[in-house]
C-alpha cells in the first residue's frame, strides 16, 4: 500500500534530489525527512522522492502487505 504526499510548489531543486534523505541536510532544521525515512526503515516502511515534472514535491510511503491491518468492515486497502 502506497501513501502519496504532494504539493502544488517549485519542487525540489535537481541538485538536492540526492541528499534529501541525508541528516542535517537543512542545517538546523533539516532532520524531518530524515526522522522519517528512519523511523519507517526501522518499522520496515519506507519512503521516496517520486517527482511529477512541473507539479510539486511527491513523496510516496511504501507499506509492505504485512504491514496492513484494518479492522473497520468500511475500509478499502487498494494495493499497486
Amino acid at each position: 500500500m502506497d501513501f502519496i504526499f504532494e504539493d502544488d510548489g517549485p519542487g525540489i531543486p535537481e541538485g538536492m534530489k540526492n541528499k534529501i534523505f541525508d541528516e542535517k541536510m537543512g542545517g538546523r532544521t533539516g532532520h524531518g525527512l530524515h526522522f522519517v525515512f528512519r523511523l519507517l526503515q526501522v518499522t520496515g516502511m519506507g519512503i521516496r522522492e517520486a517527482p511529477e515534472p512541473g507539479k510539486g514535491a511527491r513523496f510516496v510511503i511504501q507499506v509492505p502487505k504485512c504491514c496492513v491491518r484494518s479492522k473497520r468492515t468500511n475500509v478499502v486497502l487498494r494495493e499497486k
